[in-house]
């Protein structure tokens, strides 16, 4: 399987973001399962393989993970941030990933922590890459993603085409007006159907009265291989 960090559209993401010269990057979603993570960690990579060394921290505490993406542990941040150094666990030989959390402790979620943290590892990496939770998702237990993006040079936001509403991406950008650089909008299009398949439903239709008519159309429009190219 071709790794996701060699895909064309990651190689246009990351011109945008961190090959634009931004050094601390929020990537941020207005609902679950957008795909963040993925991208996050495919940037880190890319990243990576022009000679720097990235931190990946993974700020989603509703639903974290990085731990399991790359088989880490867990542990809880000390309120000091200088000590969270002895928590990153090496990912690949230029990436560190610090894990989320497992207490939900007040004071990281404050403006002044999450500064000192970028500030902190700054001085160690090149670039920071947060993972975040849902901007939609409003839990006491979460890092909101818009107070990690007011701290972070940039903010990439992922859409998860088909399901997001216009009404969930208008309440996440409010979120980050005048608190967050949003550099940019990826779609993610995992779950949307192919052109081959919106076809072949409109010719069941017609299974009924031209059943020949139907299947031979149906047999065209898989074969086709323009048609079942992925949205």
């Amino acid at each position: 399987m071709k790794d996701i960090s060699q895909y064309v559209e990651i190689e246009q993401i990351y011109a945008q973001t961190l090959g634009n010269g931004y050094r601390s990057l929020s990537i941020v979603s207005p609902g679950v399962g957008s795909g963040c993570t993925s991208i996050a960690s495919a940037l880190a990579f890319r990243h990576a393989a022009v000679g720097q060394t990235v931190l990946l921290v993974d700020a989603n505490l509703r639903s974290p993970s990085i731990d399991r993406r790359f088989n880490l542990n867990r542990s809880r941040w000390p309120s000091e941030v200088p000590a969270l150094s002895t928590h990153l666990q090496q990912v690949a030989p230029s990436i560190h990933a610090l894990t989320a959390n497992l207490d939900g402790a007040v004071e990281i979620k404050a403006n002044e922590y999450l500064y000192e943290l970028t500030s902190h590892f700054k001085e160690m990496f090149d670039v920071i890459i947060f993972d975040t939770s849902p901007l939609n998702a409003v839990n006491r237990n979460n890092i909101p993603a818009e107070t990690i993006a007011s701290q972070t040079e940039a903010t990439l936001m992922i859409v998860k085409g088909g399901e997001t509403t216009e009404a969930d991406l208008r309440q996440a950008h409010a979120k980050l007006l005048n608190k967050a650089n949003l550099v940019g909008a990826v779609i993610n299009d995992q779950n949307n159907p192919r052109l081959a398949d919106e076809l072949i439903r409109e010719a069941d239709r017609l299974s009924r009265l031209l059943p020949r008519v139907a299947n031979k159309l149906k047999a065209f429009i898989a074969q086709n291989n323009f048609l079942n190219m992925a949205t």
